[in-house]
């Protein structure tokens, strides 16, 4: 709560409890490319779902995406510890930073420096003709779209990953598991990197060409076209985030090895192998050469981050200062969590890809993929750190062993007259819960599923998302009288959006909860301070202790912050470390949590504050 300072397709299984024999379509069928029009209908879908996104799951989808491309094209917004070691590649905010300039250009936009004014003095007709406040659209719009795209992406091109190894009935399935997924709903849709990752790794899985039928006559059977589709989009993911390049390592091991085998190593090592060699290095080179090129133009120096960021979290090892878990710790939790009401159905696609004998060759090909995601998540495994979003680039794989296993169980018919589509079967279930068994699970799953999506992008953890709403309308008002000049976010690091959702130039302060990088403050250990954590140890002494270093300032002079947005000159890197929280005059607004009022409260009264 804020206080504001006192002042002026179909299936048909063999038989029940497998998966359906359908064919795969083989490679150059004209029938092997679904229809764009469901491409539509998903963004369609996606579109209303990202809409809906009215919470706060994870700091990075808007610290490290909406917050830094802010910075970059309004001026306001503020860089956290990782830029300023830069760890991170500008490559995902740049993406994001083209649609924040595009609403700038359609719509006309406040300038966060001068509160009441547009960035231009003329009339817009778009934003006339729309009747929308550009402002507001610029903070929601690029966030909701980018989701929506993401996940649009991600769903199609498992769904055609899903056609591609086991035929258009599977396929069916698989995308109503996608839709129905709780990552999808509630991940995906958001703009964080890891989605981004995901789509990227979709559509290269699609390519990836294990797939194709070997030919050991000559290299020039090679696939070369879907191998170089493939790869650029691997690059394009692990720009995004560097440890996908564990995926496609694993992933060249079966592709290599096939080939070798049919092809023997004479032909494969004078032939093939060059042309492999050339292609990878050419590809990774210009994704490299284009990731340099935007550092360099973000950071004003040529910085290799994928290998700042192996050093911080690999060598060094201090990403375990966010959190350490056991080595088991994806299966127990990760994989469930993702997986969710799926996590049956899983299983039993798991167990008939991994058990039944294959009836075509994408088929086995697919237990390949099996064998390839369980090598991904022992390597990921090894790592102290874990969260389940860094496994979100397997989703495809997941979603697809899903749809086997709900094909396999909801599909009883036994011929192709009475087969029924997998939608026509949740339809069905849908009207008559009750008429049996699986109707009444599947018709639970569907309604569970949806509800789950929804609580969790519409009530779970939105109030630190309205509160930031809320005070960015205040500011708005009170753009002729005094306003919010300070506002401290005086609860855990990262807990609300930022300028992102703000807009507008006025200090902002949190609680930092930077890990120990320096010397100093490795050599601290357990010892070692930082202002989120002595708020968290007694929030009543950390805000008397903080007070009483202030200053008194009359309620409009501005705050003199270190932990402040960019210049108005626009010098996006010139940000002071903040590591005390030395503030000259009081902030004007102070945001908690309302569980630390009660404690708090005498303090607040005490120095001016009223509740808001």
């Amino acid at each position: 709560m804020p206080l504001r300072r006192r002042g002026p397709n179909s299936i048909r299984p063999a038989s029940a409890g497998s998966i359906p024999r359908n064919r795969p379509v083989s490679q150059g069928s004209s029938s092997s490319s679904p229809s764009l029009v469901w491409f539509g209908a998903l963004l369609l879908y996606r579109l209303a779902n990202a809409y809906s996104v009215s919470t706060y799951l994870v700091p990075d989808e808007t610290w490290q995406s909406l917050e830094v491309a802010h910075r970059v094209v309004f001026g306001t917004g503020y860089l956290t510890w990782e830029w300023h070691h830069q760890l991170r590649s500008y490559a995902y905010p740049f993406y994001v930073s083209t649609l924040y300039r595009l609403v700038r250009w359609v719509l006309p936009v406040d300038d966060p420096f001068q509160l009441g004014s547009t960035q231009s003095d003329s009339p817009n007709a778009t934003a006339a003709f729309l009747a929308v406040d550009g402002t507001a659209w610029a903070v929601y719009l690029p966030p909701i779209v980018l989701g929506a795209t993401t996940a649009a992406i991600i769903d199609w091109y498992t769904y055609k990953f899903s056609w591609r190894y086991l035929g258009p009935l599977v396929a069916d399935w698989t995308l109503v598991a996608s839709l129905l997924s709780y990552p999808m709903g509630t991940l995906m849709v958001r703009p964080l990197g890891n989605a981004a990752e995901t789509a990227a790794v979709a559509v290269a899985l699609y390519h990836w060409p294990l797939y194709v039928a070997v030919r050991a006559e000559t290299a020039a059977n090679f696939p070369w076209r879907a191998y170089v589709r493939s790869l650029a989009w691997a690059a394009l993911g692990c720009i995004l985030r560097p440890t996908g390049a564990l995926v496609w390592s694993c992933a060249a091991v079966p592709l290599l090895w096939r080939w070798l085998v049919y092809q023997g190593p004479r032909r494969f090592f004078t032939e093939l192998l060059p042309g492999l060699l050339a292609a990878t290095v050419t590809i990774g080179a210009a994704a490299l050469g284009a990731m340099m090129l935007i550092d360099y133009a973000f950071y004003g120096t040529w910085v290799f981050t994928p290998y700042n960021f192996f050093r911080f979290n690999v060598q060094r090892n201090l990403s375990t200062w966010f959190g350490v878990e056991p080595w088991f710790w994806y299966l127990a939790a990760g994989l469930p969590a993702l997986l969710t009401a799926h996590l049956p159905w899983f299983a039993l696609g798991v167990y008939h890809v991994g058990s039944t004998s294959p009836t075509s060759s994408q088929r086995a090909q697919l237990r390949t993929w099996l064998w390839i995601t369980a090598a991904v998540v022992a390597g990921y495994s090894l790592l102290e750190h874990k969260e389940a979003r860094f496994l979100t680039c397997l989703l495809p794989i997941w979603l697809t062993l899903s749809g086997a296993g709900l094909s396999a169980f909801f599909s009883p018919q036994t011929t192709a007259a009475t087969t029924k589509s997998a939608f026509d079967t949740i339809r069905s279930a849908l009207h008559y819960p009750f008429g049996s068994r699986r109707q009444l699970l599947l018709a639970a799953l569907t309604i569970g599923s949806l509800g789950a999506i929804g609580y969790t992008n519409l009530v779970h953890q939105r109030g630190v998302v309205d509160v930031v709403n809320y005070l960015s309308g205040d500011v708005r008002r009170q753009s002729t009288q005094p306003r919010a000049h300070h506002i401290l976010f005086l609860m855990p690091c990262h807990s609300t959006p930022y300028y992102s959702h703000l807009h507008y130039d006025v200090t902002l302060s949190y609680l930092a909860c930077d890990p120990p990088l320096e010397p100093e403050q490795i050599k601290a250990g357990d010892h070692y301070q930082y202002p989120s954590g002595e708020f968290g140890r007694d929030p009543a002494a950390f805000l008397m202790d903080y007070l009483a270093r202030l200053q008194p300032a009359s309620p409009t002079e501005p705050a003199a912050s270190t932990n402040h947005t960019a210049s108005a000159a626009g010098d996006l890197f010139a940000l002071p470390r903040d590591t005390a929280l030395h503030f000259s005059p009081p902030p004007s607004h102070i945001v908690i949590f309302a569980v630390d009022l009660p404690a708090l409260a005498p303090i607040f009264t005490l120095n001016g504050y009223l509740e808001d």
